[in-house]
């Protein structure tokens, strides 16, 4: 946590987010990013191995527009 609730903000300079389809409902998918600090280049953040399910509650199972 910052001081005074300061915030920083990255961007990804590098890697990938697949979607690798759906397992019993859910979406689900990896990524992998290396982000910078846009106010600070010597602050960075590696994910190296991500993995993601999302499990839509909606009976279209579809994302909300």
């Amino acid at each position: 946590e910052l001081s005074q609730g300061a915030t920083k903000t990255y961007e990804a300079t590098s890697g990938r987010f697949r979607l690798l389809g759906t397992e019993m409902g859910d979406i689900r998918g990896d990524f992998y990013f290396t982000l910078k600090n846009i106010t600070n280049p010597d602050d960075s953040l590696v994910f190296t191995d991500g993995y993601f399910r999302i499990w839509l509650e909606m009976r279209t199972r579809e994302f909300p527009k």
